[in-house]
C-alpha cells in the first residue's frame, strides 16, 4: 500500500502546528526572563528592541497558525515555517551577540537558556528536519564562532566546545525524531486507508446481508404461501373418508409438502444462525415424547425403504426437562433423516440415549443416531458440518438436500452447552452423536404445564365458536383453506381480498377478530393495519398477522404497524386457535 509524500508532510505540518502556539508562549515567557535578568546590565532601549524582534516572531507565527486553521491543505506553510525558525533563531543568536555581556554568569545564564531553547525545539519542530535544521545551526553556531575566534577568555573555548558537541547531539536526537515520526505518520495514514477500506468492506457486507435478508424474506413468502394451501388442504383430506389407495397418496403428497417446507425451515434457521437470533423456547416435557414424535415424522420414509426403526433408553435416563423440546427434536429429525436416506432397504436404525453425567438441577444426555448406510470416509468427515457442503457431489445429486441440516444441528447443540461427532467408515455405517445440558424437571411440573394441553384446541374453539371473524387474504385457496378451517368450528368468516377491501369492511360491519395477511395488492397488511388503528373504533379490535413472512423483521413489522400477534404458514391449527383465543379472551376482559 502506497502512501503520498503530501500526505506524510500533511500530517507533518498538522503536529507541528499543534504545538506551534506553547511554542510562541515559551518564547514570552523566556524572552521576559532574559528581559528582567539583563536589566541594568544592558541598555533599556537595547532590550526593549531585542524583546519587540521576539514579540514581531510570536505575531508572525500567530498569523501563520491562523492561515493555517482557515487552509490547513498545502506545503508553501514549509518554508514559512523555515522563515519564521531563521527570524526568531537570529534573534536569540545574533541579536544577543550584538549586546553580549561581559559577565561570565550573565554569559552563561544566556548560554543555558539558549541551550534549552534549543532542546525544545528537537522536540515540538523536529517531525519537519529541514527548518529544525535551519533552527539549531542559527540559533548556536553564532555563540560557537564567538566564543572560538572572538573571546579571549579561556573558559570560552571549552564552553564552546561543549555547545558544538551538544548541537550535534541535538541533531541527531531530532534525526531520530523526525524519522521516528515519519514512520509513524506512515503508519498511522495506512492505518487510516484500512479503516477506510474496512468500512467500504462493511458497508459492502451489510448491503449484501440485506440483499441476502430481502431475498430470503420474499422466497420464504412465495414458498410458504403454495405451501400452506399444500399442507393444509392434504391434512384436511385426511381428516375425510378415504380409500386405501387415495389415502397413501394424499400421505405421500403430505409428507412430500412437510418435506419441503423442512428444507425452506432450514434455510431460514441458517440465516437466523448467522444473524444471531437464533430462539429457543424453554417448557417442561417428557424426553420419551419427543423421541416418539421423532421417529413418527420419519415412520413413513422409512417404511418405504423397509427400514427398520428402534429405540434404547437407557433406564437412568430421567424423564422430564425443561428446555426447548422442539430444538431437541429439530437435531434429531435432522440425524434420523439422514440416516434414513443414506441406509439401503431393509437395514436397520438406532436411536438411542444414554446419561453421561448429572447434578441436581442438570442432566447431560448422550444421543446416539446409528445407521448401516453407506458411511463416510476421514477425507469427507472433515466437510459435514460446513455450510451447504455434503461429503461429496454425487451425494447431493443422489440424495438431495442443503447440506444446512448438520451445521444447523451443530449450531442448537452448542447453545445447549453441548458437542456433536461423528465415528464412521466408508461401507460400514455411520454414529452421528451430540450431548446436550438440560435443566431436569419433574412429572408435577409437567402436570402442572401441560394439564389442559389434550383439551387446549377444544376449549379456545368453545370460547371462539359464534364469533366474527374477517379474513384478509388475496391468496384463493389460502382463503378457502383458513375459511373452511374456521367455519368447520363455528366460527364465522367473512373474506376481504386485500388490505383496502377490509378497511371497508370493518368500518361497515363490527368483527370480533381480523386475520390480516401481510403481501396483497391495492393496499399491504402492514398499511391495513395502520388505517384501521387511526380510528379510535377500533383501537381495540384484535389484528392477528397471518402471513408467509415468517422473518424475524417481518413479525417485529407487523407490532410495529400496530397488530397484536403474529401466525405463521403454513397454518398450524392449534397455533391459530390458541393465539385467536387469546386476543379474544383480552379484548373480552
Amino acid at each position: 500500500m502506497s502512501i503520498s509524500l503530501s500526505i506524510v508532510k500533511q500530517k507533518k505540518l498538522d503536529l507541528i502546528f499543534s504545538h506551534l502556539m506553547k511554542v510562541n508562549m515559551a518564547l514570552l515567557m523566556i524572552g521576559a526572563l532574559v528581559f528582567l535578568a539583563l536589566l541594568g546590565y544592558i541598555p533599556l532601549k537595547t532590550l526593549a528592541i531585542w524583546y519587540g524582534l521576539n514579540i514581531g516572531v510570536v505575531v508572525f507565527r500567530v498569523v501563520l497558525i491562523r492561515m493555517y486553521n482557515k487552509d490547513p491543505k498545502g506545503e508553501r506553510y514549509i518554508p514559512l515555517l523555515l522563515l519564521g525558525n531563521v527570524f526568531s533563531a537570529s534573534v536569540w543568536s545574533f541579536g544577543i551577540l550584538s549586546f553580549f555581556p561581559d559577565d561570565v554568569i550573565l554569559q552563561t545564564f544566556i548560554l543555558f537558556t539558549v541551550g534549552g531553547l534549543a532542546a525544545g525545539s528537537t522536540a515540538s519542530s523536529s517531525a519537519l528536519f529541514k527548518p529544525f535544521l535551519a533552527y539549531i545551526i542559527i540559533l548556536l553556531c553564532p555563540y560557537i564562532v564567538h566564543f572560538t575566534f572572538v573571546s579571549e577568555h579561556s573558559l570560552h573555548f571549552h564552553m564552546s566546545v561543549a555547545l558544538g558537541v551538544y548541537m550535534i547531539i541535538l541533531m541527531f536526537i531530532g534525526q531520530n525524531i523526525h524519522e521516528s515520526s515519519h514512520q509513524l505518520i506512515l503508519a498511522n495514514a495506512e492505518n487510516q486507508e484500512l479503516i477506510e477500506e474496512m468500512k467500504i468492506k462493511t458497508k459492502a457486507a451489510e448491503e449484501a446481508a440485506l440483499v441476502k435478508s430481502e431475498f430470503l424474506a420474499n422466497m420464504s413468502h412465495e414458498i410458504r404461501t403454495p405451501m400452506n394451501s399444500i399442507i393444509g388442504m392434504t391434512d384436511l383430506a385426511l381428516d375425510s373418508s378415504l380409500n386405501d389407495k387415495e389415502r397413501n397418496y394424499i400421505q405421500k403428497a403430505n409428507l412430500a409438502a412437510k418435506n419441503l417446507l423442512g428444507i425452506i425451515n432450514d434455510i431460514l434457521d441458517f440465516s437466523k444462525m448467522e444473524a444471531g437470533k437464533m430462539e429457543f423456547f424453554l417448557t417442561h416435557f417428557e424426553l420419551k415424547e419427543v423421541i416418539n414424535h421423532t421417529l413418527q415424522l420419519i415412520k413413513l420414509v422409512a417404511q418405504e425403504k423397509h427400514i427398520s426403526l428402534r429405540v434404547k433408553l437407557d433406564k437412568d435416563v430421567p424423564k422430564y426437562y425443561f428446555a426447548d423440546p422442539l430444538r431437541l427434536e429439530q437435531v434429531l429429525i435432522n440425524l434420523a433423516n439422514n440416516a434414513v436416506k443414506f441406509s439401503p432397504e431393509g437395514s436397520n436404525i438406532t436411536l438411542s440415549a444414554s446419561l453421561s453425567q448429572e447434578d441436581e438441577e442438570n442432566a447431560w444426555i448422550e444421543f446416539c443416531v446409528e445407521d448401516e448406510g453407506i458411511g463416510i470416509s476421514g477425507k469427507d468427515q472433515q466437510k459435514l458440518f460446513q455450510s451447504f457442503t455434503q461429503a461429496d457431489n454425487s451425494t447431493q445429486r443422489k440424495f438431495g438436500g442443503t447440506g444446512l441440516g448438520l451445521v444447523i444441528s451443530q449450531k442448537i447443540v452448542e447453545m445447549m452447552d453441548g458437542k456433536i461427532w461423528v465415528e464412521s467408515e466408508e461401507g460400514e455405517g455411520s454414529r452421528f452423536s451430540f450431548v446436550v445440558r438440560m435443566n431436569k424437571s419433574s412429572i408435577d411440573e409437567l402436570v402442572e404445564v401441560t394439564k389442559d394441553s389434550k383439551t387446549t384446541m377444544q376449549l379456545d374453539i368453545q370460547k371462539l365458536r359464534g364469533i366474527k371473524v374477517l379474513l384478509v387474504e388475496d391468496n384463493e385457496m389460502n382463503q378457502e383453506l383458513a375459511a373452511d378451517l374456521l367455519e368447520r368450528n363455528g366460527l364465522q368468516v367473512k373474506i376481504a381480498n386485500h388490505g383496502a377491501e377490509g378497511v371497508q369492511m370493518l368500518k361497515r360491519e363490527d368483527f370480533d377478530i381480523v386475520l390480516m395477511d401481510i403481501q396483497m395488492p391495492v393496499m399491504d397488511g402492514y398499511e391495513a393495519t395502520k388505517h384501521i388503528r387511526v380510528d379510535e373504533a377500533y383501537k381495540d379490535v384484535p389484528i392477528i398477522a397471518m402471513s408467509a413472512n415468517v422473518m424475524h423483521e417481518d413479525i417485529e413489522k407487523a407490532y410495529a404497524s400496530g397488530m397484536n400477534d403474529h401466525i405463521g404458514k403454513p397454518i398450524n391449527p392449534e397455533d391459530m386457535f390458541r393465539t385467536m383465543a387469546k386476543w379474544y379472551g383480552q379484548t373480552k376482559g
